[in-house]
Formats: structure tokens, sequence, C-alpha cells
């Protein structure tokens, strides 16, 4: 048997967990950066402020995302979120279309080339517990 929560404190722990991005007093916003399998940044994503709206139903949406540029040609497996002092919250990983990652691309690949522009449309932080 598993633990389970009600959906106030899923809410609760999403809305902190979320709210954590926008920590800090260095940069104006936090940040998404879409990693390959060697950690190397492929893009950063100028989150908004606040990054994520209030959770409902355990999840909470972000904000609108700024789109990145190609840093570097690689294949997304990864992804980071950063606050404004540029610690690290939580990570997730990257995938195609329908592969049941964290964050999914709205294509067939996750492979991003220098100077590529690179959208983010949605994401969605999820308490499942």
């Amino acid at each position: 048997m598993s633990i389970t929560f009600p959906i106030v404190t899923k809410n609760s722990r999403a809305d902190t967990i979320v709210d954590s991005i926008d920590l800090g007093t260095t940069n104006a916003t936090g940040k998404l950066r879409l990693k390959d399998s060697s950690n190397n940044t492929l893009t950063e994503h100028l989150m908004s402020n606040p990054a994520f709206g209030a959770a409902s139903g355990g999840a909470a949406v972000a904000n609108s995302i700024g789109d990145g540029t190609g840093l570097i040609t690689g294949q997304a497996v990864t992804f980071d979120l950063i606050d404004r002092d540029e610690v690290l919250i939580f990570s997730g990983t990257v995938g195609a279309v329908g592969s049941g990652a964290d964050l999914e691309s709205t294509t067939s690949s996750t492979a991003i080339a220098i100077s590529e522009n690179v959208p983010i449309t949605s994401l969605t932080y999820v308490e499942v517990s």
C-alpha cells in the first residue's frame, strides 16, 4: 500500500516547490535549461515571474516561458529549473512527444542545433503521491 495525500496537501506541496523558482535577487526570473547526456546546457529559457500559477488538482502550470536559442548542437535528455540566484530547484527528463518524459517535445525529436530557436509551449508540475 502506498501513501496518498489529499488534493489540498498536493496543491500546497506543488506551490511550495514551483514558487521556489521565484526566490532570489540576482536575476529577474528563474530559468529552464535543456541539457544533453553530458549535462551541457543546450538552451536557456527565461521563466515568467511568477514562474507558475497556483496549483489546482495537485498540478501547477507554468506561466509564459521565453524561447531559447541553441547554444550548442545536441540531443536534449534532461532539464533543470533554476531559481533567480542560479540554485537548482528540480530536474526532469526530456523526450519526444508521447515518450512519457517529464517534458515532451512537440515533435518526434529532441535534437537541438546551434542557433536554432527552441520554444517551450507548456510545462506542468504535478504532485503524484
